[in-house]
């Protein structure tokens, strides 16, 4: 496998721009596309924690990606399967 076949969705229930941990990975990524051929998607999910459910099953259905990142302490219940 090269990392052209590699195909990250980096899933946010933010922005990124305020120098955070989002901005850390998206940093990551960004040099993991450049420097290796990694193809990477930002997915924006709102604030709002009713959509997330809905938004990272939306991420996690692009069928073209086979990683997803997902760093929020808000998210750990949904990946795990529970709901809101």
């Amino acid at each position: 496998m090269t990392g052209s076949d590699v195909r990250v969705i980096h899933f946010i229930n933010g922005n990124l721009g305020d120098n955070t941990f989002f901005d850390s990975v998206a940093s990551g990524l960004d040099r993991a596309e450049k420097d290796l051929g990694v193809k990477m998607k930002t997915f924006h999910a709102s604030y709002n924690k009713t959509n997330w459910c809905l938004a990272l099953e939306a991420a996690a259905s692009l069928e073209d990606y086979g990683i997803l990142i997902a760093g929020a302490t808000g998210l750990a219940c949904l990946l795990r399967g529970d709901r809101p």
